[in-house]
């Protein structure tokens, strides 16, 4: 193989070329300036001594003189090149004195072939050099100085070394090198799969597939509109591939990517930093990244993968699934859905955020400023809300709604659920055959459709009301009314001075069951418009009977004291049947004060 190299030791222009091993060679040296002055200095053939190889040197060396320039034809076989400077007289037309030195400025080089078995591996110069490869698989190198090469056919590794260079591979599949802002890298169409390598931030150009950063440096790599491969180094990265489907691989460091295509591919080894997408379109985090922001106002969509992800959405609609880990999701404005199904998931919303929800697999309380939690699955879990009027979803399961502050709407599903509500506002929604359900209530409260139970809580004085099923409805610490409405009721007053209300139609399917009247306390008021002929206020003691039926035709309310049943003949001892319409608790002592007509 053949290596040459110029230097700078004459005014940046002395030509100094070496063979490694033994080649036959051709080539030509442009000099774009014009030569009319006729001095300069030729060195070639230098190099170390290797012992058993003649040390012989064959050649012309031809001169032509252009007004544009100058063209010089070496050719000849070099078999072995001794450590020293061999200096060769020629005659030349116009006629010069041997041995004049000649200053090359300004040289360009074109390498035409190499008749040996391996192609040229190099072509190094410095200055500010023009420099041409051959058809062959070349390798070219500027050094110093601000140089243009170009590596015409095969696949060519092109390095300009410092200074502003040009470099232009032509077809082939070439790499350059690049360490200078300044440098520029031409392809055109269809010219091969090409390589920049940078020690600095790059911006591919048109027509080049693949860029990768070399070193430590923190160094930015930018695609064109192909389908680009950037590859980063150990130092902090930014990849942004552009337009295209591109692959970009961050290496060590904390890197950022950014996404603009469903077939972008971010790639990261485990132990590789603390990495971040930005994207413009829906995302899924790949392996080993952390971090993924959304931009624009586009309503998309943002995933994560195994680690304990960031997400933050962008000023649209977003849906944001942390995946498994303990994720932390930013939704930002727009109305946004949440994604959680790990107990350390955190979802961050600001005031003023858009109408927020999240779905959840597991047990979950909503942060400030999102309104809406679904539970997902059929496990049995809770849901709670926040200081907003929240609207909770149950699952198939056994759920806890509690929405918090607010007036909240609660929305059971099936299973057996479990209702508290604090806001006169708050509303409980339960289909038919949705399970046995239960509210838990700090304020009155009247039990919805096909809810079966009410609980009042706390010691507050507080009104408890049925629905048309057959209710359970256990009072508080306070004095409660309690009424069950239609259908065949418990009621419980517990601690408290508690009265029972009745004021729904009579029939064997309403009667209500009183657990625990007292007699000293608790009182049954009896609405009139059902309880005919009965004036308002205390119940005289002349419509009160003790036993099993109405004993004269004054009589109205019955309490037989052995079953506990409580009746009403609305005719008294004359020819209508009493209704039952309570059942108390046997042998208590009951008198017509015990019931009030209103």
């Amino acid at each position: 193989m053949a290596t040459f190299s110029s230097t700078n030791a004459i005014n940046n222009s002395l030509l100094v070329f070496e063979s490694l091993l033994p080649d036959s060679f051709y080539y030509e040296w442009y000099s774009e300036r014009s030569m009319s002055t006729a001095y300069g200095q030729i060195s070639y053939a230098y190099g170390n001594a290797e012992e058993g190889i003649d040390s012989n040197y064959y050649g012309n060396f031809e001169y032509l003189y252009e007004n544009d320039g100058s063209v010089f034809n070496i050719s000849g076989y070099v078999t072995k090149i001794i450590n020293e400077t061999h200096y060769q007289d020629y005659s030349f037309d116009p006629p010069i004195t041997n041995g004049t030195r000649w200053i090359l400025s300004d040289i360009s080089i074109y390498v035409g072939k190499f008749q040996a078995q391996n192609d040229l591996p190099g072509l190094i110069f410095a200055g500010d050099d023009r420099i041409y490869g051959s058809p062959e698989n070349d390798e070219l190198y500027g050094f110093s100085g601000s140089d243009v090469i170009e590596g015409k056919g095969g696949n060519d590794i092109i390095d300009g070394g410092s200074g502003a260079d040009i470099m232009l591979g032509g077809t082939g599949n070439d790499i350059y090198y690049v360490d200078d802002v300044r440098d520029v890298v031409f392809e055109f169409e269809n010219e091969g799969t090409d390589t920049v390598r940078s020690t600095i931030s790059w911006t591919l150009g048109a027509n080049i597939e693949r860029l990768e950063l070399l070193g430590t440096g923190n160094l930015n790599a930018s695609g064109n509109a192909l389908a680009n491969t950037l590859v980063g180094n150990t130092g902090n990265n930014i990849l942004n591939g552009g337009a295209g489907a591109d692959t970009m691989t961050g290496g060590a460091g904390n890197d950022i990517y950014y996404v603009d295509n469903a077939g972008d591919k971010t790639i990261e080894a485990a132990n590789g930093g603390t990495d971040t997408v930005r994207s413009t379109v829906s995302w899924t985090l790949g392996a080993n990244i952390e971090r993924l922001e959304l931009l624009g106002t586009g309503n998309l969509n943002a995933s994560g993968n195994a680690l304990a992800n960031t997400l933050v959405g962008n000023a649209g609609n977003n849906t944001l699934n942390g995946g498994a880990g303990a994720d932390s999701m930013t939704g930002g404005a727009g109305n946004d859905i949440y994604y959680v199904d790990n107990a350390g998931d955190k979802t961050i919303e600001a005031a003023n955020g858009g109408t927020d929800t999240v779905r959840s697999t597991i047990s979950w309380t909503l942060s400030a400023n999102i309104e809406r939690l679904e539970l997902l699955g059929t496990g049995h879990l809770n849901g709670t809300g926040n200081a907003l009027a929240n609207t909770l979803i149950g699952n198939a399961g056994n759920n806890i709604l509690n929405g918090g502050g607010g007036a909240d709407h609660m929305v059971g599903g099936a299973g057996n659920d479990i209702y508290y509500v604090d806001n006169v506002g708050d509303k409980t929604v339960e289909a038919l055959n949705g399970g046995t359900d239960t509210v838990r209530s700090s304020v009155h409260w009247t039990l919805s459709a096909n809810t079966e139970r009410l609980e009042l809580q706390g010691t507050g004085h507080l009104n408890g009301t049925g629905n048309a099923l057959a209710n359970t409805i256990v009072g508080n610490a306070g004095n409660n009314v309690l009424n069950g409405g239609a259908g065949s009721d418990i009621l419980t007053g517990g601690a408290g001075s508690d009265t029972f209300f009745f004021n729904t139609a009579l029939g064997a399917s309403n009667i209500d069951r009183i657990t625990d009247y007292n007699v000293a306390q608790d009182t049954i008021r009896l609405e009139n418009a059902i309880f005919t002929g009965l004036a308002d206020g205390w119940l005289k003691a002349s419509a009160f009977h003790i036993g099993t039926a109405a004993a004269d035709p004054s009589d109205r309310i019955i309490y037989n004291k052995t079953t506990g049943a409580l009746l009403f003949d609305k005719d008294g001892a004359g020819g209508a049947a009493a209704v039952q319409f309570a059942t108390l608790s046997p042998g208590l002592a009951m008198t017509a004060s015990e019931f009030f007509i209103v």
